[in-house]
């Protein structure tokens, strides 16, 4: 005999077990976790630039993969959850935004992952048969907050690390001398220096002969270069950069366009440029002077160089670092990085980058 009562609402299928609410709740996580991610995106999409907010959140990007990740997996809960009841459609829509938005964010970040194949290596075998010895040149590109690194350490790392090129930002004249005072000029004796007080300062040593050229020009803080002479006939620019900050948005896209004007002023010749751009690939100004024939060397490197993600800023704090502002840049044609890595020296809010950079 059939129950003649009507059904009440809470006895239909999918409510039994609590099944709805808990693909409510997953689909609203899903969603909150999605939205969260959205300025990133469309500061991403921007450019970064228009303030140091809009900067910060650009540079973001790498860290809401996992949070999209995770708005992926909830909504893919939901959408499971959902089939008893029919009722998907909410669930079904933040799970395409999640599963776009990712993609979006995987493609921004996937050229940092994959290294460059294009290096020649010791040991490989060239035209002929002969074998190949690359010319290489060790750089290491440090910002040495105010002068106040550690110069022991520093002339420590050089020696260590066999580093042919150092390229030092935020050099004061007192960094100078503490740098002198404990050897690093018996270590590099070659140099062209513009220190100054505060963060205007910056200077090149390298134990390779070297031809002092003239600075970047306009830029806010100095860029000293030189010519250095790799091997009888090879020869590098390099440079020591180091664009304002995003806190003045107008001179920090035009010292990273200045720099870009200084590599095509520079013609087809190798160059290096390292120091503290205060800049990811995630920002238009930053990409706008890679486009000028740069590769980043972390980037060149990737997984397999031991350089992804190769964070560099703050280095000074309880937690890791979460940027990687500082850069080591190699001309794409001429030369290839490889065996990417970041050192830590007392005294200094950035890590500094270690690259072996190689004459293709």
């Amino acid at each position: 005999m059939s129950d003649p009562r009507p059904r009440r609402p809470l006895d239909r299928p999918g409510r039994a077990g609590g099944v709805v609410p808990a693909r409510r709740t997953a689909t609203v996580l899903a969603a909150l976790a999605w939205l969260a991610c959205v300025p990133v995106t469309v500061e991403r999409l921007r450019g970064g630039t228009g303030g140091p907010y809009r900067a910060l959140l650009a540079a973001l990007v790498p860290w809401t993969l996992p949070v999209l990740a995770v708005a992926v997996l909830l909504a893919a809960v939901a959408l499971r959850l959902g089939r008893a009841s029919g009722r998907r459609r909410a669930a079904a829509l933040v799970a395409g935004l999640a599963v776009v938005t990712l993609g979006v964010h995987t493609a921004w970040v996937a050229p940092s992952v994959v290294p460059d194949r294009g290096a020649p290596v010791a040991g490989a075998s060239g035209p002929g048969g002969v074998t190949l010895v690359p010319e290489t040149v060790r750089v290491l590109a440090l910002n040495l907050e105010f002068g106040e690194a550690d110069p022991a350490v520093v002339v420590d790392v050089v020696r260590r690390e066999r580093v042919d090129v150092l390229l030092a930002v935020e050099l004061t004249p007192g960094a100078v001398s503490g740098l002198r005072a404990a050897g690093l000029e018996t270590v590099l004796p070659a140099s062209s220096l513009a220190a100054e007080g505060g963060a205007s300062g910056s200077g090149l040593w390298t134990r390779l002969p070297a031809e002092p050229l003239d600075p970047v020009a306009g830029t806010t803080f100095r860029a000293p270069r030189a010519r250095v002479t790799v091997a009888p006939g090879r020869t590098v620019v390099v440079t020591a950069a180091h664009p304002s900050p995003p806190l003045q948005p107008a001179r920090w896209e035009r010292d990273l366009s200045l720099f870009a004007d200084a590599v095509r002023a520079g013609g087809a010749g190798p160059q290096i440029l390292g120091g503290d751009y205060n800049a990811t690939i995630d920002h238009a100004p930053f990409r706008a002077l890679l486009g000028t024939g740069l590769t980043d060397a972390a980037d060149a490197a990737g997984v397999t160089g031991g350089a992804w993600p190769g964070l560099t800023w703050p280095a000074d704090r309880s937690f890791p670092p979460v940027m990687r502002l500082d850069h080591v840049l190699v001309t794409t044609r001429t030369l290839a990085a490889s065996d990417v890595s970041t050192v830590t020296v007392p005294g200094t809010d950035h890590r500094g980058v270690l690259a072996t950079v190689t004459l293709r």
